[in-house]
């Protein structure tokens, strides 16, 4: 009988079925990681498994590449809560909001410009091989809707919709290596257009009568 590998098993969703649980074992086996790479260790995916307490083919369906895991877990050592982020503008407007998102976006992608570009070279090449997985996205999305959580009444669900997927591609590396390696922008530079972009997005948003 021919022998499957775990590698071949479905890739799972994160934003599908059980959200919250899928998080959380996700986040379980980034901080297995951790401790993995805190003690010096070189790891797999088994071994990753194994100090999570999670079956390896589970581990398998979230993390196909060990160095993507290696990657993610060292970012994730330097990644606030949401809720801390804005734990000083519970009561800011969405546009202080959306500025204290860019801002601390901008300042972790340039204090981990090297290590990001890395994760991003691995997660493209892990894409090819296994086009069904969702490799990022799993910090990004939740600070734009926490940022808008205050604001949803006051906006369309389909505007809402728009607006997170819009903010996705505004915030994060992709669009400051754009800036930076395309368009030549300096680290101010940068900074000043995305706050342009998305304090004008905002504005069309909230002043759409349609």
């Amino acid at each position: 009988m021919r022998k499957i590998s775990h590698k071949s098993k479905n890739q799972l969703s994160l934003s599908v079925g059980r959200v919250d649980q899928k998080k959380r074992t996700r986040q379980l086996l980034l901080d297995a990681a951790n401790q993995l790479l805190s003690e010096g260790i070189v790891f797999n995916i088994d071994d990753v498994a194994q100090r999570a307490q999670i079956s390896t083919a589970t581990a398998y369906r979230y993390f196909s590449n060990p160095e993507t895991l290696k990657q993610e877990a060292i970012l994730a050592m330097n990644t606030k809560d949401p809720e801390e982020i804005f734990a000083n503008f519970k009561s800011a407007s969405l546009a202080d909001r959306m500025s204290e998102a860019i801002d601390y976006h901008l300042n972790m992608t340039q204090t981990n410009e090297d290590r990001f570009r890395i994760f991003l070279s691995t997660s493209l090449q892990e894409s090819i091989k296994s086009p069904k997985t969702k490799l990022r996205g799993a910090r990004r999305i939740p600070i734009i809707k926490k940022a808008l959580e205050p604001f949803q009444n006051e906006i369309s669900i389909d505007q809402y919709e728009h607006l997170i997927n819009t903010l996705s591609v505004l915030i994060g590396l992709e669009s400051y290596l754009v800036l930076k390696d395309i368009c030549g922008l300096n680290p101010e530079q940068i900074r000043e257009t995305t706050h342009w972009a998305i304090r004008n997005l905002i504005k069309s948003v909230l002043n759409y009568k349609g």
